[in-house]
């Protein structure tokens, strides 16, 4: 359909004619425009050069009249004012000349600018001049030497026999002027014409062969383009139609997967309950008198219960948080109670692969907050179980510090905690990482069949740590999966020297509550002013064994 519409539109040769058309027309005018001020300037400079020519015949008819009015006056004082004018006729006469042949900025006369013809004209009045102007000095020098003897009729006499010879040859100097400048004239007016006809033919051109056959064109466009709206309405009434028909269907999905979760959320209540049962009543059986054989089953029992229990309550935690209904609590807890809470659960497991639990929280952490303990219980104890079953030796670590968020000087401050685990397991390869926060997923199958679990801990660990306004980020071998926050490592106390192991990282959102001093917060001043030798092969427990002497514990 765009090809059909971009046919009829004027085309690229009719674009490129019309562009090149304006082009053109504008050159001409332009053209036209500097002729015209280039003509007016030569008129200009003509009319002067024709004016000068013309004042030098009145300079030599009146450069004669003041020699003869010279040469009869008997009245000194007016002779001196006649010498005085005849000074000047000369100076003007001389400079008028010297200008009209090789130009004159003072008055206004081009330089160079006149015809071969005129320059013979000037070459043959050359003589007369310069014999007009010599008779005319030395007129003054016979009347400025005041001698008795002297006579100016000589003089006077040479300047009228020249001045008759030079103003008929300066008469046709300045009808040669006058010839050629209109001669000049009529020419720019010619080109001036023909340059204007040729912009009205080319604007003609313009309408005929580019206006009206894009006109045409566009009218055709107009036409299809018309016909491919209609196409188009009715094409987004469909769709618009087949997008109703699609959100509905959504919502019946989306209602369906709802009634799903919330049916599995209810079987795995209904499933737990018996599991329950079977696990009390194979302790119950244990503590009766069993042989080794029959003790042994009775343990396979109870451990593939807690197992299959495991997996019902990551499967009930998953439905309850997909459906909406999980809900958390806020009551006061001690944070140092809840991490060491954590760690007892899992000590049998560590102990049993030879590894090291440990836990460091910074001083700044407030001790007793608000939140549900029972949910971060429930995230650590994920985290730090999935670091003991991949840990073969080493060291898992728990790592807490805080930092004060939207202070209002309030009571009860809020504060963004954040906590690490660190392990010196067998690590997350990059791969794996992409797809570690997914739902029913592991590192890779193989990990699966290896390890077990059902790849739901870390789903709903990341999801409630986000219901408490935190979020998780894993890093391994220098590669990072999920949204990790800029945090101050400076205030963040880590043993851990080798890049091994993986470390989860997770934060919450909580305020502060009051809260009773424990007794180990007391000051000890038994051990006031004592030195203290640590010794551990552990990096890790040195380094709490010094910070809790520091706050002397």
């Amino acid at each position: 359909m765009s090809q059909k519409l971009r046919k009829p539109f004027p085309t690229h040769r009719l674009t490129v004619l019309y562009i090149v058309g304006l082009s053109v027309i504008a050159g001409l005018f332009i053209f036209e425009q500097i002729l015209v001020e280039r003509s007016l300037r030569y008129q200009f400079t003509s009319s002067r050069v024709i004016n000068i020519a013309g004042r030098q015949r009145m300079l030599s008819q009146k450069l004669s009249k003041t020699a003869l009015a010279i040469q009869y006056s008997s009245n000194s004082k007016v002779r001196k004012q006649r010498q005085q004018e005849l000074e000047n006729v000369v100076q003007v006469f001389q400079t008028s000349h010297e200008g009209l042949q090789k130009g004159d900025s003072d008055l206004e006369l081009p330089s160079n600018k006149n015809s071969p013809k005129v320059k013979q004209m000037f070459a043959e009045i050359e003589e007369y001049y310069q014999a007009i102007v010599n008779a005319a000095q030395g007129l003054l020098v016979t009347i400025n030497s005041e001698s008795p003897q002297a006579n100016a009729s000589p003089f006077v006499e040479t300047i009228l026999k020249n001045e008759a010879l030079f103003l008929p040859l300066m008469n046709q100097i300045v009808f040669q002027y006058d010839t050629e400048a209109r001669q000049k004239i009529q020419q720019a007016r010619r080109i001036e014409n023909l340059l204007l006809i040729t912009a009205i033919l080319l604007l003609i051109s313009e309408g005929l062969f580019v206006f009206r056959p894009a006109v045409n064109q566009i009218q055709v466009y107009l036409e299809e383009k018309a016909k491919s709206q209609e196409k188009t309405t009715n094409i987004a009434a469909e769709l618009e139609q087949k997008n109703q028909e699609l959100d509905a269907a959504l919502k019946e999905a989306q209602s369906i997967a709802k009634l799903k979760s919330e049916f599995v959320a209810n079987m795995s209540h209904e499933i737990r309950t018996p599991m329950n049962g079977v696990i009390g009543m194979t302790g119950l059986l244990l503590d009766t008198n069993l042989s080794p054989q029959q003790r042994n089953f009775v343990e396979i029992i109870r451990s593939s219960g807690d197992n299959l229990l495991v997996i019902i309550n990551d499967i009930l935690d998953f439905s309850k948080i997909d459906a909406d209904k999980l809900e958390l609590e806020s009551q006061a807890f001690d944070l140092r109670e809840c991490v060491e809470s954590s760690l007892d659960l899992l000590v049998t497991q560590a102990t049993e692969k030879a590894l090291d639990l440990a836990y460091i929280i910074d001083d700044c952490t407030p001790c007793t907050i608000m939140g549900d303990v029972t949910r971060l219980r429930q995230i650590l104890v994920n985290l730090v179980s999935n670091a003991v079953k991949f840990t073969h030796s080493g060291e898992v670590v728990i790592n807490v510090n805080s930092e004060e968020v939207g202070s209002d000087n309030s009571l009860s401050p809020t504060y963004q905690i954040h906590f690490a685990v660190r392990d010196t397991g067998i690590g997350i390869p990059l791969e794996g990482l992409e797809r570690l926060f997914q739902p029913f997923s592991q590192v890779d199958s193989s990990t699966t069949r290896k390890y077990g679990g059902t790849g739901l801990g870390l789903v709903i660990s990341k999801q409630l740590c986000e219901m408490m306004g935190g979020q998780m980020w894993a890093e391994s071998g220098g590669n990072i999966a999920g949204n990790p926050l800029v945090v101050n490592q400076d205030n963040f106390a880590s043993a851990n020297f080798l890049a091994v192991g993986s470390t989860f990282h997770f934060t919450i959102l909580t305020t502060t509550a009051p809260s009773i001093p424990k007794v180990y917060q007391n000051p000890q001043p038994q051990l006031d002013g004592k030195q203290v030798l640590i010794v551990d092969d552990n990096p890790t427990n040195r380094l709490i064994l010094k910070i809790q002497n520091k706050n002397g514990i």
